[in-house]
């Protein structure tokens, strides 16, 4: 069992079905992840009220376990530049990404889960942001781009925050 994070206004529906903490306008749903025996990929379910029953758990303990193994996953904070590359091939890299770029200080970093599958949820973990925050010494915007993972920029990077809004709003639309 894991968290995952939605938007509350746009699963007020379905929210009402399953084990979940509001933050602020964000939810914090329990889900169970299942690796496929092949090792090819991963389905997820949200866990609902009524498999509590069928269990003999409490909201409280189920979320709580969740929670634990949320926080025990290993996390991934990086340069969008490195993010980028470690999407593509040796081949790509080659031809899209030269060393002077690599080089470079990206002042967005991306941060997500080890699997980077509802990364997003690593926003709502207070260690996690903490230590981000002692790292790059400076106050930050988090853009949530997707619900696999955040985006973050320090403000003294780029103090502009309807830019942002439309960056994260285009990021949305995609």
């Amino acid at each position: 069992l894991f968290l995952r994070v939605v938007s509350t206004e746009m699963n007020r529906e379905v929210l009402e079905t399953t084990i979940h903490k509001e933050i602020l306008d964000l939810s914090a749903v329990v889900y169970a992840r299942l690796d496929h025996p092949s090792g090819d990929g991963i389905a997820s379910v949200s866990i609902r009220k009524e498999h509590l029953m069928l269990w003999q758990q409490c909201e409280e303990d189920v979320y709580a376990i969740a929670s634990q193994n949320t926080r025990q996953e290993n996390i991934s904070f990086v340069s969008i530049t490195n993010s980028i590359s470690g999407m593509l091939s040796e081949e790509e890299r080659e031809l899209l990404l030269d060393d002077e770029l690599m080089a470079m200080e990206s002042p967005l970093f991306v941060l997500t889960n080890e699997a980077k599958l509802f990364g997003a949820v690593c926003m709502l973990l207070p260690e996690v942001m903490d230590q981000i925050v002692d790292e790059k010494g400076d106050d930050l915007y988090i853009l949530p781009s997707s619900i696999h993972e955040i985006l973050i920029l320090k403000t003294s990077e780029l103090n502009d925050p309807p830019r942002l809004q439309h960056m994260v709003q285009d990021f949305n639309e995609m």
